[in-house]
């Protein structure tokens, strides 16, 4: 008997000194992990080139779209400050130029990396060109450029979107002096849907006219006028922007001639 009630008394000392459990509670709430990091890819633009000594428009020149990618024209700069991160693809022939303006490409801001084909230029000019695009989202732009410097300078553009106008598909005009950007015309106030269209900025001391047109048989229509102290020496060229989806832009051909007030009505 007093066996038995030492072997009990044994087992209620085993009994009170048994770990707790180790299985998890029912309702216990997991830790969350986290997700992994996902690598963003940043573009860093190279320094944008500024105007040269340009040349005094005094004969009509014409760049030679259908050659330059076998005959490099000095004279003729392409620009496109991303081109270490991914270059803007583009081909030249018998129908201009074509390109493919991949998104984040602009100039308005800080943003800088839209390409370009331009040359300097000194004084008073003519600009023409004819434009291929079909702009459907916010922003989409392929035109004209007058560009001094990155605070300074003209876009004219078969565009959908941008300022003032986040929904208009035509024509526009816009303008930064310093750090003002404003928008001269929008599509609101130009619409045009066509893909194809003849744009011409012409620059006569410190006044700069805007004109578009269907084609070379329509007359010129006027799409604004601004009032811009530019330095003498500007890129004048052509640019695609876009912070849309992918855009193709082509330019069939890039003329400068010398400015005449008469024609600039």
């Amino acid at each position: 008997m007093r066996y038995l009630i030492a072997i009990l008394a044994i087992s209620a000392v085993v009994a009170g000194c048994r770990p707790a459990s180790t299985q998890p509670q029912a309702d216990a709430t997991p830790t969350p992990v986290p997700p992994p990091a996902v690598p963003v890819r940043s573009v860093t633009p190279n320094p944008a080139p500024t105007p040269g000594e340009g040349i005094v428009i005094t004969t009509p020149i014409e760049a030679d779209l259908s050659k330059f990618a076998d005959a490099p024209q000095e004279d003729w700069v392409f620009i496109d400050p991303a081109e270490t991160d991914v270059p803007t693809a583009r081909t030249f022939g018998p129908d201009g130029m074509k390109m493919r303006v991949l998104t984040g490409r602009d100039l308005y801001a800080d943003n800088l990396t839209a390409p370009r084909l331009v040359r300097s230029v000194k004084g008073d000019l003519e600009l023409t060109a004819r434009v291929s695009a079909s702009p459907k989202e916010n922003y989409q732009g392929a035109g004209l450029l007058i560009y001094a410097d990155a605070k300074n300078y003209i876009r004219f553009e078969r565009s959908h979107g941008g300022v003032d106008d986040a929904d208009g598909n035509g024509i526009r005009l816009d303008v930064r002096l310093g750090d003002e950007y404003r928008a001269v015309t929008t599509p609101r106030s130009a619409p045009f849907t066509g893909s194809d269209v003849e744009l011409r900025l012409v620059r006569i001391g410190s006044k700069i006219r805007a004109f578009y047109r269907g084609d070379e048989k329509s007359p010129w229509k006027p799409a604004g006028e601004v009032e811009a102290q530019l330095a003498d020496n500007v890129f004048a060229g052509v640019i695609g922007c876009n912070t849309g989806g992918e855009f193709n832009v082509g330019f069939r051909w890039i003329r400068l001639t010398p400015a005449d007030e008469k024609t600039a009505k």
